[in-house]
């Protein structure tokens, strides 16, 4: 597992980035998925929100790899995080928390995954592709 340094938190926090999340399906087909945003759990642990794609359940269970990515308005700026799926929460403080934040009726939230970071790479120009944690 990888500590995401301050500066990659700090991004994932902020407002305006973009965030996709990828994973491999049971027949090893790549899929990606657009979310709004991802919640940073610890320094090892990201989480997104599930509003009921039940496919995600089913591929997870076949794969527990994943990857995102987080993108800034700036062009070629952000960050690639590798990672592991760990589970599906539909209870608890922090699955709490984020249902009452989300937009639209407080049911939307079905579930959170939470992903531990693998490895983390630089979209930083200059220092594109560059592992950093």
């Amino acid at each position: 597992m990888a500590k995401m340094p301050q500066e990659v938190i700090s991004f994932l926090e902020g407002p305006g980035n973009r965030i996709v999340l990828g994973f491999v399906d049971a027949n090893g087909a790549p899929s990606v998925l657009a979310k709004g945003k991802l919640i940073i759990v610890d320094d090892e642990t990201v989480a997104f929100a599930d509003r009921a794609n039940i496919k995600l359940l089913t591929d997870f269970k076949a794969n527990d790899k994943a990857a995102v990515i987080a993108a800034g308005d700036k062009e070629r700026f952000g960050y690639q995080i590798k990672g592991t799926f760990q589970e599906y929460q539909t209870s608890g403080i922090l699955f709490d928390q984020w249902a009452g934040s989300m937009e639209g009726p407080a049911g939307d939230l079905v579930r959170m995954g939470l992903i531990k970071v693998d490895k983390i790479y630089s979209f930083i120009s200059g220092a594109h592709g560059r592992q950093i944690a």
